[in-house]
């Protein structure tokens, strides 16, 4: 999907110090990959899956 957007100068020239091979259209498709991998991490250790009524499995006995 085509859009326009304003980025900051500095924080655009900060990520491509870190992916230099990487044109502005792919280093910006990589950040929004990242923040919602990392928002999915926040949201799995505040508890995002927490299900109140999950029944434990029954235990094999040794």
């Amino acid at each position: 999907m085509r859009t326009t957007i304003d980025i900051d100068d500095e924080a655009l020239a900060r990520a491509q110090e870190y992916a230099p091979h990487l044109n502005k259209t792919a280093l910006v498709a990589e950040a929004l990959r990242a923040f919602a991998r990392q928002e999915a991490r926040r949201r799995i250790v505040e508890g995002g899956l927490h299900q109140p009524d999950f029944a434990e499995p029954p235990r094999r006995k040794p």
